[in-house]
Order: C-alpha cells, then sequence, then structure tokens
C-alpha cells in the first residue's frame, strides 16, 4: 500500500529503540483533540489506532484471522493525525514505519447490495442482540478497548450481515487526500470549504466544478459527488457533527459516518466471518473496504484548482533532500519521516502520492480532466548523467523556517478514459487517433505529482553541460519551447492493457513518435527523448520498445 521509504514510524508503536517487531493495526479507536503521540497539542485530532505484535508469521493470512494471531492482550494505542487516515487500514501489518504487509483475511464480494435506510443502521461495536454480540470477543477481541466505536451494520440476504468501522467509511469515500480529511474533522460542513463553483450540464450529465483553494486535485470527483448529491452531504456533514456533538457531551469521540450515496452496489471487501448466536460465518466484520462499484452522480467532470500552488514541480533544493515534492516512478528511493508536528505556514505544502488499486470502477469509466487543459509543469532543469540517472540543478524558491512542511499523502496519479471528441489539444488528439484507429480504447495517465496528463519535458544537459535539443520544440518562427509528452493506456477487445509514451515532434509538421514502456515516469520520458533522438529513429507512429 505505501511506497518505500516514506516512515510514519513517529506515530506507530514499533518506533521505539530496539523494537523492529511487526505490529498490526487491530481497529479504530476514538479520537484526540487535545494531544498527539509525542504530546504536542495539534491543529488536528489524532486518531487512536489499536495495535498488537504479531506473534507469528505476517504472511501466514489464516492465523492472522485467530484471535491469538497478534498480542492482542496487549495492545498498544497509536495516535495518527486524521489527515493521515487514510494511508492506514486495518488488518495492515507495519514495522519500523513501514507498511510491510496487506494480508488478504477473507475477502468477500457483496453483489447488488442494497444501501437504504431500511437496511443500513449505526450500531455500537459492543451491541448485543437478541443476547449474543454481533462482534464476539471471543472471535473479534480487537474491539475490546473500544467497544463504544460506531460501525454501519448492513442487512445481507439470508440474515447474514455486513459491519463495517464508520472511520473505515470516512477512509476509503473520503480519504483520497489528507486536506478533504483534515477539512471534514476540524469544520462544520460548508460547500465553499470544499468548491466554490458549480456547473451542471443536465443533457449530458457533465459537471464542471472549481475546488475551493487547497483542495487537491485528486480529490475532485469525490468532490463533484458532494457537490451533485444531497445525501453525500449529509453524509460528509455528519462526520463533524458527531464529533462536536461528543465533545459537548464530555463523551469518547468517535465518529459517525454513513455511505455518501444510496442505491445499489456492489462492494468488496477484506475482512473475517464471525458466528452470531451459535451459527458460524453470519457476521462479516469489515477490516477494510476494497472497491464500490456505485456510480458517482456525473457522466464526465472537469474541474479547475483555485489555488496557485503547484502540484510537483521537479525543482529541489539539495541541501534539503525532504524538500524533493514527488518522487515519480522507478526514481531512486529514499527515506522520508513524517514529523509528529504542525506544518510551518512559511513552507509550501508538498503532496506525496501512493498506489493505490482502483476503488471506484465506475471513475475507471468516466472522463475527469483539469481546466483549462493545458501543459502540466514548467521545464526545470536537469544533469542527464552517463548511467541515465537525472540530478536537479535548478530550484524553486528558498525554503522558510520553521522546518517543518506540510506534506499531504494522496492515491496515486489519475487514470482516465477519453473522448476522443473531448477538449484536447492538437498533439492529444493526434495520439488518441492513432490508437483509435486500430480500435484501441486509449486511457490518459496523469504522472504522480503532475496535475494533468500533457506535460513539458524539463531542460536536460549531458554532464559536460552540452544542452539535449531532443527536449525542445522548434517552432516555424525559429524559437524553441519545451516539448510536450504524454503517457496513456490502452487496451484492445481481448482485454490487458499496455502503456505507451506519446513525444511531439521536435518541429513543426513533425508527426507524434510512440514508444511503449513499462511504467510511466519522468525519468523515462527523458532517457527515450534522448535515446531515440540519438538512434535517429524516423519511424513516424511507431510503436517502438523501451
Amino acid at each position: 500500500m505505501h511506497e518505500p521509504g516514506f516512515s510514519l514510524s513517529v506515530f506507530l508503536p514499533s518506533a521505539e529503540a530496539g523494537n523492529e517487531e511487526p505490529w498490526r493495526v487491530d481497529w479504530y479507536g476514538d479520537l484526540d483533540y487535545r494531544y498527539s503521540a509525542q504530546g504536542r497539542r495539534r491543529s488536528e485530532p489524532s486518531v487512536k489506532l489499536v495495535m498488537s505484535r504479531v506473534l507469528g508469521d505476517p504472511g501466514d493470512e489464516a492465523a492472522l484471522c485467530l484471535p491469538d494471531g497478534t498480542d492482542h492482550a496487549h495492545s498498544r494505542h497509536a495516535y495518527l493525525p486524521v489527515s493521515l487516515l487514510g494511508q492506514v487500514r486495518v488488518g495492515d501489518i507495519w514495522q519500523d514505519g513501514q507498511c510491510i504487509a496487506s494480508p488478504a483475511y477473507q475477502v468477500e464480494t457483496f453483489p447488488d447490495l442494497r444501501i437504504t435506510p431500511d437496511t443500513t443502521t449505526v450500531i455500537k461495536a459492543g451491541l448485543p442482540l437478541d443476547g449474543h454480540y454481533l462482534l464476539p470477543l471471543d472471535a473479534h477481541p480487537w474491539h475490546l478497548r473500544h467497544t463504544q466505536a460506531h460501525c454501519v451494520q448492513v442487512q445481507l440476504p439470508q440474515g447474514r450481515r455486513l459491519i463495517v468501522p464508520c472511520l473505515e467509511i470516512v477512509r476509503f469515500y473520503f480519504g483520497m487526500a489528507g486536506s478533504l480529511l483534515h477539512r471534514l474533522f476540524v469544520e462544520p460542513f460548508r460547500p465553499e470549504l470544499y468548491w466554490t463553483e458549480e456547473s451542471f450540464d443536465s443533457s449530458r450529465y457533465k459537471l464542471d466544478i472549481r475546488l475551493a483553494p487547497g483542495m487537491n486535485a485528486v480529490s475532485a470527483p469525490h468532490i463533484g459527488r458532494l457537490a451533485r448529491s444531497e445525501h453525500a452531504r449529509h453524509a460528509a456533514a455528519r462526520i463533524h457533527h458527531s464529533c462536536a456533538q461528543a465533545r459537548g457531551e464530555g463523551l469518547d469521540v468517535y465518529p459517525v459516518a454513513t455511505f455518501p450515496f444510496l442505491g445499489k452496489t456492489t462492494l468488496q471487501a477484506t475482512g473475517i466471518w464471525l458466528p452470531f448466536a451459535g451459527e458460524p460465518d453470519r457476521t462479516f466484520a469489515v477490516f477494510h473496504l476494497d472497491s464500490c462499484s456505485h456510480p458517482f452522480p456525473f457522466s464526465s467532470l472537469s474541474y479547475h484548482l483555485t489555488s496557485k500552488e503547484s502540484i510537483g514541480q521537479w525543482h529541489s533544493d539539495p541541501r534539503h533532500p525532504e524538500n524533493t515534492p514527488i518522487r515519480a516512478v522507478n526514481q531512486p528511493k529514499r527515506q522520508r519521516q513524517v514529523t509528529d508536528a504542525d506544518p510551518g505556514a512559511k513552507k509550501a505544502p508538498q503532496t506525496h502520492y501512493q498506489q493505490d488499486r482502483l476503488r471506484f470502477p465506475d471513475l475507471g469509466r468516466k472522463p475527469v480532466w483539469r481546466m483549462p487543459m493545458g501543459v502540466a509543469g514548467g521545464p526545470s532543469m536537469l544533469i542527464r548523467r552517463k548511467n541515465g540517472s537525472l540530478e536537479p540543478v535548478s530550484y524553486g524558491e528558498p525554503w522558510g523556517n520553521p522546518d517543518v512542511r506540510q506534506v499531504e499523502l494522496v492515491t496515486s496519479g489519475i487514470v482516465a478514459p477519453v473522448n476522443e471528441t473531448g477538449p484536447h489539444s492538437a498533439f492529444v488528439q493526434e495520439v488518441i487517433a492513432t490508437f483509435v484507429a486500430q480500435s484501441y480504447k486509449v486511457s490518459l495517465l496523469t504522472l504522480p505529482g503532475y496535475s494533468q496528463p500533457v506535460f513539458a519535458m524539463p531542460t536536460v544537459v549531458d554532464e559536460d553541460g552540452v544542452l539535449e535539443i531532443a527536449m525542445l520544440f522548434t517552432q516555424p518562427d525559429g524559437h524553441h519551447r519545451a516539448r510536450q509528452a504524454l503517457f496513456v493506456q490502452v487496451s484492445g477487445t481481448g482485454g490487458g492493457h499496455e502503456r505507451y509514451l506519446a513525444l511531439e515532434g521536435i518541429a513543426a509538421g513533425d508527426q507524434v513518435t510512440i514508444i511503449a514502456v513499462r511504467s510511466p515516469s519522468l525519468q523515462i520520458a527523458v532517457a527515450a527523448a534522448v535515446d531515440t533522438h540519438e538512434n535517429t529513429l524516423t519511424q513516424q507512429h511507431g510503436f517502438l520498445r523501451f
């Protein structure tokens, strides 16, 4: 779930000196509004994670389903800021600040599940029903310290039931970006905190929204759902309201959250089956939700970013390696530590992208793009070493004090299917037409750290300071600009998919060069552009392997 090298060890029990044992996240507890793990006051509440040491093999999924798979009798609390909730799932195993395993436990798919007020109920984790506990402690002891935690019970056929912790609903449906989570918990819900403008074309079911300042682009579809669904807004508002109500009554704060939609869906979830009233496999206790098929209330979405802050520029100050905004795929890995302190006001926020499965299949079928449809990123300068590695030599604005920088964790870059008649530039239209002519379906890939698919190639020099002209496009008037590039994912009728890099020609009138790649990254794009130019590969629209 987490890319190696991004550490949350300051929040987890395994951060103790000499303690390198694996720990499992067993349950979500209540919220602490007073202090963080290090006793400091925070600007947002912390979630108490119930964690216990793994007693056997972390890869033994069957053993981990049993109560004695972990040392739950000596469980510990870890304190996690709510803005990081999207990164930590119940059931995952952590060691030395890294998520080392996400066991499958029992994975179930629940087709045609009806989510209505009649089929869903908010309950307490320790609720007995007819003298029997829905989560019996002899089979599910991990919630023992938090029996008052709220869960959503969903009726299943044949008298069975599904139980989902409310904080898991928050993590799954709202945890795509830390900025979204932060606002849901710290302020009463107001639409202007999430979007400032909205336009809906009912004839085409097309939504256009302007995100509020500070909202991350990956939140756009989920903010779009809030804008178009009263029920989704009610579900979002209930999170903060339930917390404020509990605090006002002097109670432990266990948030209440419900599904942000009504209607049928197919849910896939990881958890365990529990007995009820002596009958086996009557209650499925969810550790984490994996996918939800319910459609979003639009057929396509365009969004505008209000904030002028860039999302993942290729510049950094080598004196502060933690300042590198986004590490693209295949870049050298380095340890990065999340600090247990509020970010400094003078530090520009960073965004760190995490790999994640497709949670919402409906979004895989609907176009989502940023307006205006331009080119992401500016042409920063890089040195390309003889071994192919890239080293930045131009820097952004000087980094101020204090030293703590806000880091927002979001899921991996956007994969959006395209409509060949959409608002695309001539370059993008040429790329799409190349594949559509061969009956391929095309999706545009947005690199982690970029706000839109088309990006400008950086200025690259070799170790002797010689400019790589393969990065430049020569305009008809003889002036140069950065060459444009784009990664796409294509699939045929037989299933499966391939990924390609599309490079704009190096001069007006040149056709696009298309190169098959294993994975999308800026380093791959730079290497491919240099190598294809050096080898004078002039086959137009050629599908070259790289």
